[in-house]
């Protein structure tokens, strides 16, 4: 790969995944679609190649704004973290004392999307591990866009800690087949609740 100004150098991996192989690296274009001023926050980049028959690797292309196709869908009917996390808009992710990842410092307005899940024949509720000191919140379920058609609405109320969790649940309808997954989250103030995790049901 030759050198481009959308990075400072690079730190190159490269894995075999479930018949394809991939290259890790990074560069500035996340941080530059927000900003003109630069700062050194460096976004993981991934594309796919193929071996040479000598097994040799031929030049691969700077790193696409596209990237890899999605080669399985996520299923959501099993435990997902919060943090399982394709694109966001506001959110944090951090750290608990019992070392897990949940997103936090979520306001009105802000979104999580979850790329390519597969609802199969459907799912009938939705429940989700969260925990508020303030007054909560509600989590919109989208289908593919935070303005696509609303699944349901879980409301999250308030249990006094911001490690109390606490499991919601909601009843949603229309979530079938494959699609796009957008958790947009409401309310009228800030830091609504901590997202631990979030799992469907078919019943």
């Amino acid at each position: 790969m030759k050198p481009n100004p959308e990075s400072s150098g690079n730190h190159p991996g490269i894995i075999d995944y479930k018949g394809h192989s991939y290259v890790f690296g990074f560069n500035y274009q996340l941080n530059s679609m927000l900003t003109n001023i630069h700062h050194e926050r460096r976004s993981v980049c991934v594309e796919e190649f193929k071996y040479n028959p000598d097994g040799t690797i031929s030049e691969v292309p700077w790193w696409s704004k596209k990237g890899v196709q999605q080669i399985g869908t996520l299923n959501p009917f099993i435990r997902t973290e919060a943090a399982t996390i394709a694109w966001e808009s506001g959110v944090k992710t951090k750290k608990s004392s019992s070392n897990n990842i949940y997103v936090t410092d979520i306001n009105n307005g802000d979104y999580i999307k979850v790329r390519g899940v597969d609802f199969g024949k459907g799912a009938k509720s939705f429940e989700a591990s969260v925990a508020s000191a303030s007054r909560g919140g509600k989590i919109e379920i989208h289908e593919d866009s935070i303005t696509g058609i609303l699944l349901g609405v879980c409301p999250v109320k308030t249990n006094g800690g911001w490690q109390d969790w606490r499991v919601q649940s909601c009843k949603v309808k229309n979530a079938k087949g494959i699609h796009d997954l957008y958790f947009v989250f409401r309310d009228g103030q800030s830091n609504l609740f901590n997202f631990r995790w979030w799992k469907f049901n078919t019943k």
